[in-house]
């Protein structure tokens, strides 16, 4: 049985919880995301946009950094990765 804010109480057969990243409904079942969290140290961005047209990848790349623009469906795709402590 699911209660509801509201008081109402109703039956499912199932019940899924998708609430993206730093889910609440992954806490509720697993507990804090401490708990679970592993650094391997990189950071990473990702980001569509329709202001860059471009037919073609392009990486620039170094040592501990990297940054990209590659053509997806009616829009470009821009990356960045870069190494680093973890940031507070």
């Amino acid at each position: 049985m699911l209660s509801f804010k509201n008081g109402e109480n109703r039956n499912f057969n199932f019940v899924f919880g998708a609430d993206g990243t730093h889910s609440s409904v992954r806490k509720m079942i697993f507990g804090n995301e401490d708990n679970f969290l592993v650094f391997y140290g990189a950071y990473f961005a990702t980001c569509e946009t329709k202001e860059i047209p471009t037919n073609e990848s392009v990486i620039y790349n170094e040592p501990g950094k990297m940054a990209g623009i590659f053509p997806f469906i009616n829009s470009t795709q821009a990356i960045i990765v870069f190494r680093s402590p973890k940031l507070n």
